[in-house]
């Protein structure tokens, strides 16, 4: 019986794991700012709430069965990266919205449509990647530590 090295001594899978954590806390630090900006800042109603959350929850529908191609056609790596920093990028827009004119409604509803749309890019690309860092006997152990990670960021 072989002992196998455990995947923390793999580098490329500590890289991956530990950009995939930061990941999911900047998500899920965005999943509850983007909300509260909205009732506490332009005081936005159930009605408003509403079409905040249903304008992340369409790319999905809108852009999905596009980004599997996509996904397939360009480097998974740099889709990770580039819709993490996008992700960033469309967050860290808000507060830095140029004043005047203050912060509006449309700000949001746009900042929620890209990171749904980014969100679901990521999120193809993530799960097709792993198998490039390690081994198919080790996938399972992979996925393990990346949804202990996932499982803490929420």
């Amino acid at each position: 019986m072989q002992l196998r090295a455990s995947l923390w001594r793999h580098r490329d899978f500590r890289r991956f794991w530990f950009g995939q954590t930061v990941s999911r806390i900047g998500s899920a630090v965005s999943f509850v700012a983007l909300p509260l900006v909205a009732v506490l800042a332009l005081h936005a109603g159930p009605v408003r709430m509403g079409v905040l959350t249903a304008a992340e929850q369409v790319p999905p529908v809108l852009i999905g069965p596009f980004v599997g191609p996509l996904v397939d056609r360009y480097r998974r790596r740099r889709l990770l990266l580039g819709a993490d920093l996008g992700r960033a990028v469309l967050m860290a827009w808000i507060p830095s919205a140029p004043r005047p004119p203050p912060l509006a409604y449309w700000h949001l509803v746009v900042v929620a449509f890209g990171v749904g749309a980014l969100s679901l890019l990521f999120n193809v690309a993530y799960q097709a990647y792993l198998p490039n860092v390690v081994r198919a006997d080790r996938l399972a152990d992979g996925n393990a530590k990346l949804s202990a990670s996932q499982s803490v960021a929420k």
